[in-house]
């Protein structure tokens, strides 16, 4: 154990109390969230769920390449291309 009072000189003297602050607990995520809307291409903030799918290195390495020449997130150009397929399938 550390005597506080043998190294206090060593420290400059009496060391100042520091005031704690606690902290305001554990939340969930869904505690005071708004009611989930209808997904629709138009939402502004639409919710997104991280999936562990395996695609093509080739396709993942084209879309990444045209969402650099279009400044755009990879997730932006891949959901475009998914929304474009389904309504293509919608169609038919």
């Amino acid at each position: 154990m550390v005597d506080k009072d043998k190294h206090a000189p060593m420290l400059g003297g009496e060391q100042p109390k520091t005031q704690r602050r606690r902290s305001q607990g554990v939340h969930r995520s869904t505690e005071n969230a708004p009611a989930p809307e209808a997904h629709t291409a138009e939402a502004s903030h639409p919710q997104r769920v991280n999936r562990g799918y395996m695609l093509r290195a080739d396709l993942i390495k084209a879309l990444k390449l045209l969402a650099v020449q279009e400044d755009r997130n990879l997730y932006e150009v891949m959901e475009e291309a998914l929304e474009e397929y389904l309504a293509r399938h919608r169609e038919s």
